[in-house]
């Protein structure tokens, strides 16, 4: 059983299956496709303009991407304490504003702690520090628990 013939220009005939040959087909990076009857379900064909279909082994992927809901916004609990604060614009702008500082402090700590462990430096340091953790886990901490699929 041979594979049905491509075009030269990757123009799929109209009697073609709806999937892609992937017989000794590299999918990724040391991996090659070991369908039995050596077609794969996860290839979409994309109409092209003026053309017959071609192959875009990437479209179903994309098309999974795009229902995927990644914001607050997009797929939150429709209320709630931790819902409201992960979508205000407030919170946006101070987190915002904690990692512009947080770059700045990054720079000052490199030129001015020459202690080895946080430990061991100054509590301006070791304060400072902790903020920044705190900070960072808190805002991640909200922003999952105001989805309401977790």
């Amino acid at each position: 059983v041979g594979e049905p013939e491509v075009a030269e220009d990757h123009e799929i005939p109209q009697d073609h299956p709806p999937t892609a040959p992937t017989s000794g087909l590299e999918i990724g990076e040391g991996s090659v496709c070991s369908s039995p009857d050596g077609w794969r379900d996860d290839v979409a064909l994309v109409p092209k303009a003026g053309k017959g279909k071609e192959f875009d082994p990437v479209a179903k992927q994309r098309q999974s991407l795009a229902a995927w809901k990644t914001t607050v916004e997009e797929d939150a609990a429709p209320q709630g304490l931790f819902q409201r604060i992960a979508s205000s614009t407030a919170f946006d702008n101070v987190t915002l504003a904690v990692i512009s500082i947080n770059a700045i402090w990054i720079g000052i700590d490199s030129d001015h702690n020459k202690a080895k462990t946080l430990r061991t430096a100054d509590t301006v340091f070791q304060v400072v520090e902790n903020f920044f953790c705190v900070y960072f886990t808190l805002e991640v901490v909200i922003r999952f628990l105001a989805f309401p699929r977790k």
